[in-house]
Formats: structure tokens, C-alpha cells, sequence
């Protein structure tokens, strides 16, 4: 993620993450083995590691980068 970051040029990006908390409720969606584990487990709680991570955080603010939401980002 630091690589990206490093990489972008000004303008207008777009990084979608589905972030989760590892919990009952995403143990309940699926199972370790079966075909949507990574996206709905593994994958989940990796884009919360990396979006609650100080040093990609760091870097955001020191590139002054806007983080907006979806709704935001296409309204005026």
C-alpha cells in the first residue's frame, strides 16, 4: 500500500475497501476452505489492517491526501 501511495500522481483516485472486524457475524458468512473464505474473511480483515494502519495513515496526511466516502466523492 505504501508503493501505491508512493506512485500516485494529482488528480482523482479511486481505492475501495471492504473492511470488517473479525467477529461472529463474518465467521457466519463463510467457512475456511470454501470458495468465498478469502474475499469474505481473509480479505475483509486485511483492509482493516491496512486502512487502521499508523504508518499508511502517516503517509496519507503527510501527501495531504482526502479520503472521502462513495456518496461524497460524486455529490457536489
Amino acid at each position: 500500500m505504501l508503493a501505491y501511495i508512493a506512485g500516485l500522481t494529482p488528480g482523482v483516485h479511486l481505492l475501495v475497501t471492504h473492511c470488517a472486524v473479525a467477529g461472529p457475524e463474518l465467521a457466519a458468512l463463510t467457512a475456511p476452505g470454501t470458495e468465498t473464505y478469502r474475499w469474505a474473511e481473509e480479505y475483509r480483515l486485511g483492509d482493516q489492517d491496512i486502512v487502521t494502519d499508523p504508518e499508511i495513515r502517516k503517509v496519507i496526511e503527510e501527501r495531504d491526501i482526502e479520503l472521502v466516502s462513495m456518496r461524497n466523492a460524486f455529490t457536489d
